[in-house]
């Protein structure tokens, strides 16, 4: 009896090492997957990063247009009051130069 026991127990510990051995190939497949999703995730962060840089980028660019385009509609408004008191001057010396040779 005990020579078929121990055969039990050979078999059980066989059977172990096996499962064992399936549990470690598995856990070597999971060790793999995680590293190559780490090296996926450190490539998207690095994409991340280079996105984010350039989104600052827009917005300084974005914000020194926007004062541009302001400071060049100030300046075209004044350029447009300037040019309207011109014309009306001209107007004006026109007329006066019309009546004096008029007389």
């Amino acid at each position: 009896m005990s020579e078929e026991l121990l055969k039990q127990i050979l078999a059980e510990m066989t059977e172990m090492k096996v499962e064992q051995q399936k549990s470690n190939e598995r856990l070597t497949q999971t060790n793999e997957r995680l590293t190559k999703m780490e090296s996926n995730l450190k490539q998207l962060n690095e994409t991340t990063s280079r996105i984010e840089n350039k989104q600052n980028l827009i917005y300084e660019q974005t914000g020194k247009l926007s004062e541009f385009h302001s400071e060049v509609t100030s300046r075209l408004t004044d350029i447009e009051g300037r040019l309207a008191f011109q014309t009306y001057k001209i107007a004006e010396n026109e007329l006066e130069l019309f009546k004096l040779k008029r007389d």
